[in-house]
């Protein structure tokens, strides 16, 4: 198999509290990401789950709005995709309720994604990295996200329309499932929002991986550029099991919530 059809994929995810997204009007998420990272605006297909594809270059912004406010409305989606111009790749939004809940007492959070081509960017345009992470730190503190986490996932591979990945040296990643499982291992940037930094003060207090801290959250990253899964293990912080599982995190949210009203 040809190398050249490998490559690395840089994703950012953004997981929120149920029910946040649905608060967000589509244009006041469009001039968020055109304000802290304008290369994730959509630029050419728009697709809702479970639906075709939708190509509109010309109409984008007011296609994305109506698609937003389509899948908001409607029970019946639980989100959608947009693509956009290289070096970025596509992202997603994926709004609770619209997946069976899972049996156990665990958060089901609300999901925002966005992916670049790792491969370009650190082959034609290594200065956009910190750019990418002062996006990602503004768009976690901006939508309140309880964790957010940036990861590369290695040797990716597209063919015949299915999607493979050698995990074994990509930083590990958010659960693909519909709650929250706790902390991965080794994501190059973490984000921390206010109720999950408090859980975990004592083992953030004096590490140096912590980059930035403020009372909404803190930013947890393991160098100036990604990097592979066994120097990543080496190096990310060890934090108690029950301080960072779904349940623990539950219960600090419903606290927290409680408190505010």
């Amino acid at each position: 198999m040809s190398p050249e059809k490998y490559f690395d994929l840089l994703r950012l995810s953004f997981l929120l509290p149920p029910g946040h997204l649905r608060k967000l009007k589509a244009r006041d998420f469009l001039n968020m990401l055109r304000q802290n990272l304008p290369q994730a605006l959509p630029y050419s297909w728009l697709e809702i789950f479970y639906e075709t594809r939708l190509e509109v270059e010309e109409e984008i912004e007011r296609t994305f709005i109506e698609t937003w406010d389509t899948v908001i409305l409607s029970t019946g989606y639980p989100g959608f995709y947009w693509g956009s111009q290289a070096p970025f790749c596509d992202g997603m939004v994926r709004f609770t309720g619209g997946w069976p809940q899972h049996s156990y007492n665990a958060l089901s959070p609300d999901l925002l994604e966005l992916q670049f081509d790792q491969s370009q960017i650190a082959r034609e345009e290594p200065s956009l990295l910190p750019e990418i992470v002062c996006g990602f730190t503004a768009i976690a503190r901006n939508l309140e996200a309880f964790y957010a986490a940036g990861y590369v996932l290695r040797n990716y591979l597209l063919e015949n329309g299915a999607i493979t990945f050698v995990i074994d040296v990509s930083e590990t990643l958010p659960s693909y499932s519909d709650w929250w499982d706790g902390i991965p291992k080794t994501p190059w940037l973490t984000w921390f929002g206010a109720d999950y930094k408090s859980l975990l003060n004592d083992s953030l207090s004096g590490c140096e991986l912590v980059t930035e801290s403020t009372e909404d959250g803190c930013l947890l990253r393991l160098g100036e550029f990604p990097v592979y899964n066994a120097n990543a293990k080496k190096i990310y912080p060890r934090f108690p099991k029950e301080k960072h599982s779904s349940l623990a995190l539950t219960h600090k949210l419903a606290d927290m919530r409680s408190l505010s009203n």
